[in-house]
């Protein structure tokens, strides 16, 4: 097992050539940023990148009238797809990171090996689809064709690198692939970045002490089991703590009505951005009570600040955060025991620093960007 000491070196061994055809939505534009960073600490390994957006602001798909947008995003998808194959025709390995372009391509390698990467699958998928604003494949001859194009696709890989052993598990018993096919290799976070700092705490100048900040960091606000904790924040937190949000969700009057002068929203921080790694150093506690997750970087993220977490048992979160631990696994939308969780937490400072510190002890383990990216250019060199 891999300990924060663990020292995984570019292997100066591996000389290959890879198509990396990398999807570009959500969280997997950072796992697209750090695999490449992982790669050119390997010299030798000649990594070529193709961004697959599903967009083209100003190209001619996206100027044809009536078509529906999600049309329109395949189409671009699957050139962007095909031209970055054709270029990488020569090299020894393709690896596509999701399954979704090699799937909306249809033609697959047959002379060289190739590699699906995936954080969910389309099954596990379409059971969480409502709250991703998608309607899952009712029983049907629609839903036997797509179950088939992608069972067909996952058979016919080299290799399938899950990011978790739930997605394994969904391999094996949704899809009937071989156990030896499969690679649990998680996404990480950039710990250069990622990282405790001795910075002042916010309020040492003025030597006054801050209330305990509780951070929320999602995007979409509902799927991520925001209106749940701001819920709470109301109710019985707003004068014992502070409560940062980041999230795209536009608050209305009527949500903000009642919050008092401890609530802080942020709307515009990015991936990696420094304002947003600040948060994380000034939090003691990260709260993420989501409804619907593949696997959920933030809470990766906060571990590696040195933040115990609470979350929700939902897919690979459960893997991720230890209950009791590095932080508190909730049923979702379990009000009662989230106000039990956080309230155990801001009670008593001891515990989060224990949990807090058992966090980026598992973060450094199991969740490094550079160690794992290595792991992963040594796999597939095995199938050379």
């Amino acid at each position: 097992m891999l300990t924060p000491d663990t020292i995984i070196r570019p292997n100066s061994a591996l000389n290959y050539s890879v198509t990396f055809i990398m999807e570009q939505v959500l969280g997997h534009v950072t796992h697209y940023q750090n695999l490449r960073q992982a790669t050119l600490a390997t010299p030798n390994v000649q990594a070529r990148w193709v961004e697959v957006t599903y967009r083209q602001p100003g190209g001619w798909v996206e100027r044809i009238p009536k078509v529906p947008a999600p049309l329109k995003g395949y189409a671009i998808g699957q050139t962007q797809t095909g031209k970055g194959l054709w270029h990488g025709r020569h090299d020894d390995l393709v690896f596509f990171h999701t399954q979704k372009p090699a799937a909306l391509y249809g033609q697959l390698p047959r002379r060289r090996p190739w590699v699906l990467s995936l954080d969910v699958t389309p099954i596990q998928y379409d059971r969480m689809g409502d709250l991703y604003n998608e309607l899952g494949d009712s029983p049907g001859l629609k839903s036997r064709a797509k179950y088939a194009v992608n069972k067909r696709l996952f058979k016919s890989a080299n290799l399938i690198v899950g990011w978790s052993d739930w997605v394994r598990r969904s391999l094996i018993e949704d899809y009937e692939i071989e156990e030896r096919k499969i690679a649990v290799i998680p996404p990480g976070v950039d710990l250069n970045r990622w990282t405790l700092a001795n910075s002042a705490p916010l309020n040492s100048a003025e030597g006054t002490p801050h209330l305990p900040r509780l951070l929320f960091c999602g995007g979409d606000w509902e799927r991520k089991g925001g209106p749940l904790l701001l819920d709470w924040f109301k109710r019985y937190g707003r004068e014992v703590c502070e409560l940062h949000l980041v999230t795209r969700h536009k608050f209305t009057d009527s949500e903000k009505k009642g919050v008092g002068s401890n609530l802080f929203i942020y709307n515009n921080l990015n991936s990696n951005d420094p304002a947003l790694i600040e948060l994380y150093h000034r939090a003691d506690l990260f709260v993420l009570p989501t409804r619907a997750e593949c696997f959920g970087i933030a809470l990766v993220e906060a571990m590696a600040m040195g933040l115990p977490v609470i979350t929700t048992t939902i897919a690979a979160a459960a893997e991720i955060v230890q209950d009791g631990v590095n932080g508190f696994l909730i049923e979702p939308q379990d009000a009662a025991t989230l106000q039990q969780r956080i309230e155990t937490l801001l009670q008593d400072s001891t515990h989060r620093q224990k949990m807090g510190e058992s966090a980026r002890l598992r973060a450094f383990s199991h969740y490094d960007a550079l160690k794992n990216g290595q792991l992963l250019l040594n796999r597939l060199a095995e199938l050379l």
